[in-house]
């Protein structure tokens, strides 16, 4: 590409629907605004339609040279070109944007059902500038990497998002290179021809001919196998749950679900089809093709059909069970992303602000199902390990919260309204009466109740104190939002590969594990990886648990993004001798705001089979090379010691550990330690900068269960 040369076009029709005129009247200021520069731009118009004469004429008025016009014709002469292509053949447009275009503008304002052209042009791996108007929302948002997404719908907001592109040969660039494996993921493949999204639409509609009959039938299929299908015959499904026989059960369930079809049942069905795989009490994911993984599939899909029409409780089940069964079957990361962001929304929305929120209480989310077991009985299985809630139900809300949790989500706030976030439609709303409509005045709210909380808590970092010994109707708004989703960044997985760990490092990285039960490696998360995944944990209100100077993010609050998923899958198999198939136990951020260098993680152990943590702060930040690393015992607790005891008495733990074989990681940028999760470990002192883009960042993958408390042997090279 000749960086000194910027080609702009516009693809499509002709016709008022489309705004072509915005598109000229832009490129007339982009080129008076070059008209004396090195940098040569130009414009075309790839189409045709009823404007055709009157575009051409508004673009000669504005003095554009025309070239290849109908009406108006400037082959030769002063000013920048636009040139007008006409109708072209599907083939011959991907070939011009291909060949001839730098970037795509669609300058549409009104209304778009998807706008193929856009698809199209980043297939091609070109930027594209547009309003984001209609189904464009659905693969290309506002601050997205793959793409432009202007905010004012006006010619003046049109020029300047043109300037600016044109400007940066490198952002252009990268654009492109987003775009690309962004738009050929959402697609699966470079194949956009209209044969495909018929084969496409067949195969939906075939699906939707009668989904309960063929979901019922698959769920019987991989439930009523053998003995498990003859036991279903002659017993109550709750007898046979009774004796822990959770496939017959299964089946029988399945059997009845024809005739008793509610969303109760479904529930049940999904349940006890993901206690038959024990996917809870296994080490591993279940291998392709085989009866468990099919069963967690169903169980999802199960799930799935249960949620329209019900309760709010039994939606918040049904999506923990699909969001669950597809984590752990593996392979659809994106669409048990989907879940788990609805689970969020359930479990965190925002409340609306008035004085009534003083007597809030929790409802109660529990969604149990029950049984009869054959002999009178009733038998009671709970709904999901996760509540909508992780409040106690029934009585009124404590809302709790340190002031200098209270200071981190100010500084958030502030943080995104300085990068252009603005609050949701439905947080508007919800925050109107209270006379609060933006990000920044969010902000002054945490701010103030920060304050007002640290002048009667005995310590900002620590001493968790209840708003309401400082209630007044200022603090309502914090009332509203405090550990709720008011913004939440999601990015979807990759067409391309995550984490780049190619077999050298994965050999070297096993060859450490084995001698010193750890490895470090650098460079793990490709490059955009490493800024998306940084992106969610920056901007996303998650933030909820409180610890001794840092925050909390886990799985189930906000942070399993499909790329987060790929990731967690991806680690599975680059290090196949060291994660392999572990099925991923939990997923966290935490985020270092303290004001003391020492006020990270304490002496610890986990009760998973490996952990997998990566920093993703750049280095620029660490005021000190190194700081904020990670130490590692080669020793684990005693037997004797409880888990919560070895997970929190770091007294206990640091004297058992104190002469123990350790290794210092330094903290880097994108270097991902991987250890036993059973090893004693903390954070070592860190000096960041003191400003909200520069907290210091990990991310955690912890996979597999194991017996944490049996000791591991310390190794002659342990201190190596």
């Amino acid at each position: 590409t000749n960086v000194s040369r910027v080609r702009f076009g516009f693809v499509g029709r002709l016709a008022p629907q489309k705004s072509p005129g915005l598109f000229i009247r832009a490129a007339a200021a982009v080129g008076a605004a070059y008209r004396h520069t090195p940098l040569d731009v130009s414009f075309a118009v790839l189409g045709d339609g009823p404007l055709r004469e009157p575009l051409e004429r508004l673009a000669h008025r504005l003095g554009l040279r025309v070239t290849g016009g109908r009406y108006v014709s400037e082959e030769r002469g002063p000013g920048t070109e636009m040139h007008f292509a006409g109708w072209l053949e599907p083939s011959d447009v991907r070939a011009a944007v291909r060949e001839s275009l730098d970037v795509v503008v669609h300058s549409n304002v009104l209304e778009e059902t998807f706008c193929m052209c856009n698809v199209e042009a980043m297939a091609e791996g070109k930027a594209v500038v547009t309003f984001g108007v209609g189904g464009v929302s659905e693969y290309l948002r506002r601050g997205d990497a793959h793409g432009i997404v202007v905010d004012t719908p006006s010619v003046a907001g049109l020029t300047e998002a043109l300037l600016r592109v044109a400007e940066d040969s490198e952002w252009r660039r990268r654009l492109g290179a987003e775009a690309a494996p962004r738009v050929r993921g959402l697609h699966g493949g470079q194949d956009l021809s209209f044969d495909r999204m018929a084969v496409q639409y067949a195969n939906l509609y075939s699906g939707l001919v009668c989904p309960a009959r063929d979901l019922n039938q698959r769920a019987q299929d991989v439930a009523c196998v053998g003995v498990d299908g003859e036991k279903a015959d002659d017993e109550n499904p709750g007898a046979l749950l009774r004796r822990d026989e959770y496939w017959a059960a299964a089946c029988g369930v399945a059997r009845l679900l024809p005739s008793n079809d509610n969303p109760q049942m479904r529930q049940l069905l999904a349940l006890l089809l993901g206690e038959a795989t024990r996917i809870d009490r296994e080490n591993v994911t279940p291998l392709l093709n085989t009866r468990e993984r099919e069963a967690l599939l169903v169980a999802a899909a199960v799930a799935e059909s249960g949620l329209p029409n019900t309760t709010l409780d039994r939606r918040g089940a049904l999506t923990a069970l699909a969001a669950q069964y597809l984590t752990k079957a593996q392979g659809a990361v994106d669409q048990a992303a989907t879940h788990w962001e609805a689970l969020f929304k359930l479990r965190r929305p925002v409340l609306n602000c008035s004085g009534s929120l003083w007597s809030y209480a929790v409802p109660d989310t529990a969604a149990l199902v029950f049984m009869e077991d054959g002999s009178g009985g009733v038998l009671q299985m709970g709904a999901t390990g996760l509540k909508l809630s992780n409040l106690i139900p029934d009585r009124p809300s404590d809302f709790e919260a340190t002031p200098g949790k209270l200071r981190h989500a100010a500084a958030q706030f502030a943080h995104l309204a300085s990068t252009g976030v603005e609050l949701a439609p439905s947080v508007v709303d919800a925050l109107a009466p209270c006379s609060v409509t933006s990000l920044d005045e969010l902000a002054s709210s945490y701010a103030d109740a920060a304050e007002r909380l640290s002048a009667i808590s005995q310590d900002d970092e620590t001493d968790a104190r209840s708003l309401r010994e400082v209630a007044s109707d200022a603090v309502l708004p914090v009332l509203a939002t405090l550990d709720r989703g008011v913004h939440l960044y999601m990015p979807r997985s990759m067409d391309s590969e995550a984490v780049l760990i190619d077999e050298q490092t994965a050999a070297k990285a096993t060859a450490d594990f084995e001698r010193i039960n750890l490895c470090v490696i650098d460079g793990a998360l490709s490059d955009h990886a490493l800024t998306h995944l940084r992106k969610q944990l920056v901007e996303s209100t998650v933030w909820y648990d409180a610890k001794r100077g840092h925050l909390g993010a886990y799985l189930e609050d906000g942070i399993a993004s499909g790329l987060l998923l790929q990731v967690v899958e991806e680690f599975g198999a680059k290090l196949p001798d060291i994660v392999g198939p572990k099925r991923l136990v939990q997923a966290w951020g935490y985020k270092y705001h303290g004001q003391e260098a020492d006020m990270g993680i304490r002496p610890h152990a986990d009760e998973g089979a490996v952990t997998v943590n990566c920093w993703l702060t750049p280095d620029r930040y660490n005021l000190r090379q190194g700081s904020g690393g990670l130490r590692i015992y080669n020793a684990s607790v005693p037997d004797t010691m409880p888990f919560l005891q070895a997970n929190r008495d770091f007294r206990a733990v640091r004297k058992h550990v104190e002469h123990a074989d350790r290794v210092d990681v330094d903290h880097r940028q994108n270097r991902c330690v991987v250890f036993r999760s059973a090893l004693v470990h903390e954070t070592l002192p860190f000096y960041f900068e003191r400003s909200y883009d520069a907290y210091r960042i990990n991310l955690s993958l912890m996979y597999g269960v194991s017996d944490w408390r049996s000791a591991y042997q310390s190794s002659p090279d342990a201190s190596a």
